[in-house]
């Protein structure tokens, strides 16, 4: 069969994640007294047909509230919809208006039963990383981990720190590092290197942007998964440094396209055909140490070629056969991986 055997949505002992939720909250509320009167429950069987679902009703001591959810991020969800729906309270991006006391809560009417619509809810696109998150710190990730989860989102884009993984990687390819300083961007445009659009500009990266990058990563994905978020991790997309056809003359290369003004100095980075044999090799390469630096394989990848830019050709054929040789190499290293293109 050619169906999609989507990954489950992640999922923790019921202790556990009834402990992050209970933090969430807190954080929420400031460390309000208010927050301990809400009772997390996680039970994985409320799902229906593997959708989140919640349900809130007034608990079992004087003045708490009960939470009920299939995962963590449903429980999250479920405690903002009271915040909306019950207490006239919101968090949003730019604060909060809580208009609960310090000490008691509203109570619930009857209970409130509340089914997901769909099995992923998903936040961002590659751009968001350099328009809004390229200098946040953890603090700043913390909160918007918690507007997500609270939002009902569980399928996010994950790249920040990729660029370490890259350059371990094209490191031991041969590559020198100052090549590889020659190829990265600057912070701020990573989203279009990312993509294709972009090499140099801005750049190189240094050290200590990578190792703490990397490290911002990890706590990222850590918190997200501990919540029950999925991470979408990056895979390759053919992009390689300048110099990568002299490096491997017997591999096939194409030039890609300036990009929106910029000379060629900055754009047309050499992308690996990825009908050629050694896309494959590269491909598996990168996403395995992506996967073994990161400690995680969350069964969903995200790529984007062409990005703005025109094909060496528009055959069918042949854009088909790039698409399977991209799906191929996720799927030498990971058989159950889901590919989530933006184009």
């Amino acid at each position: 069969s050619n169906a999609i055997r989507w990954p489950k949505p992640i999922t923790h002992s019921s202790s556990s994640s009834t402990q992050v939720i209970s933090d969430l909250i807190s954080r929420a509320l400031d460390n309000a007294p208010s927050a301990k009167l809400f009772q997390v429950s996680i039970q994985a069987d409320l799902a229906v047909n593997g959708k989140d679902v919640f349900v809130l009703s007034n608990g079992s001591t004087s003045g708490s509230i009960q939470i009920s959810a299939s995962t963590g991020v449903a429980a999250a969800w479920g405690f903002n919809y009271y915040l909306k729906y019950v207490a006239d309270s919101s968090v949003y991006w730019s604060g909060k208006n809580i208009r609960l006391s310090n000490s008691t809560l509203f109570p619930i009417h009857e209970p409130i039963r509340i089914v997901a619509n769909d099995l992923y809810r998903w936040y961002g696109n590659p751009c968001t990383f350099s328009y809004s998150a390229v200098f946040w710190n953890f603090s700043r990730w913390e909160k918007e981990i918690d507007w997500m989860a609270m939002n009902g989102i569980n399928l996010v884009y994950a790249t920040t720190g990729m660029e370490y993984i890259y350059n371990k990687v094209f490191l031991r390819m041969g590559f020198p590092q100052t090549e590889l300083d020659d190829y990265f961007t600057g912070p701020a445009f990573l989203a279009w290197f990312r993509m294709g659009n972009l090499q140099k500009h801005g750049g190189p990266l240094s050290n200590r942007w990578h190792q703490t990058q990397f490290q911002l990563a990890k706590q990222i994905i850590q918190r997200m998964t501990d919540i029950g978020i999925i991470p979408v991790l990056p895979a390759f997309t053919g992009f390689m440094p300048r110099t990568a056809p002299l490096r491997f003359p017997l591999a096939r290369f194409h030039n890609s396209s300036s990009w929106d003004g910029f000379g060629c100095n900055e754009s047309c980075l050499p992308y690996l055909d990825p009908t050629d044999s050694f896309f494959q090799k590269v491909g598996v390469e990168l996403l395995n140490e992506t996967i073994t630096l990161l400690n995680l394989t969350s069964h969903f990848y995200a790529c984007d070629l062409f990005n703005e830019m025109t094909p060496p050709t528009s055959d069918p054929g042949y854009l088909a056969d790039v698409n399977a040789g991209i799906f191929q190499a996720m799927k030498t290293v990971d058989p159950n991986a889901v590919w989530y293109n933006f184009l």
